[in-house]
């Protein structure tokens, strides 16, 4: 657990560490706004955002049904969360009801996406010791068994990868389903609550591909 800004638990994966160090660095530039839950939520905000981001960029036409670099990179989000989570809501600007309105909009968050929480617990758990890209191939040929709901099952990598191009993609089981949606509501969420003017970060732009997907703005 992280008791301020540079109190790591020994066990702390240097990875998680570099996350939030991006995240916290990138707070200088939010000081001027206006943080109505404290600093440490305006953290988790900078977070959602990023990751609300990465999740609204697609892939190309080319790559409709198999994985592409930027489905990597829209995962390496769920690992983000989980990263920043220690800092924000252990911070002592965060009040318990701050923790309590950013826990619920991260459940709805992470409800949304096509894991439970074994096998998302098993991907960060996994992934979180390294880059992107080698995150993605150790996640491809890991294999596992977890306990969801009482029930001892295995978990494979490779379907799960093959999940998320699912969900991203909105085809398979996810068709119609608007989870993906409901997933860049419940980050866009975190931001408005904890850093209501995040649209003047001056990092902040809206990714070439978001143009037009004016129901994932609102």
């Amino acid at each position: 657990m992280v008791s301020g800004m540079d109190g790591w638990d020994s066990s702390t994966p240097a990875s998680t560490k570099s996350i939030v160090n991006i995240i916290i660095m990138s707070m200088s530039e939010s000081r001027g706004l206006d943080q109505p839950l404290g600093r440490g939520m305006a953290s988790m905000a900078v977070a959602a955002i990023e990751v609300r981001t990465d999740l609204l960029r697609q892939a190309p036409e080319t790559h409709a049904t198999h994985w592409h670099a930027i489905d990597a990179v829209a995962l390496s989000g769920i690992i983000a969360i989980d990263a920043v989570a220690p800092y924000a809501f252990t911070h002592p600007d965060t009040t318990a009801e701050a923790a309590e309105k950013i826990e619920r909009l991260l459940t709805a968050y992470r409800s949304s996406l096509p894991f439970d929480e074994a096998e998302r617990g098993w991907i960060v758990k996994v992934a979180s010791d390294f880059p992107t890209d080698e995150a993605v191939e150790e996640l491809r040929l890991g294999e596992d068994v977890l306990v969801s709901r009482g029930v001892r099952r295995a978990v494979v990598g490779d379907e799960l990868l093959g999940r998320w191009v699912s969900w991203r993609r909105g085809i398979d089981e996810f068709r119609g389903q608007g989870t993906v949606v409901s997933a860049c509501r419940a980050l866009k969420s975190v931001g408005d609550s904890a850093l209501p003017t995040w649209r003047e970060l001056q990092w902040f732009h809206w990714p070439p591909s978001c143009v037009g997907q004016e129901s994932l703005h609102s």
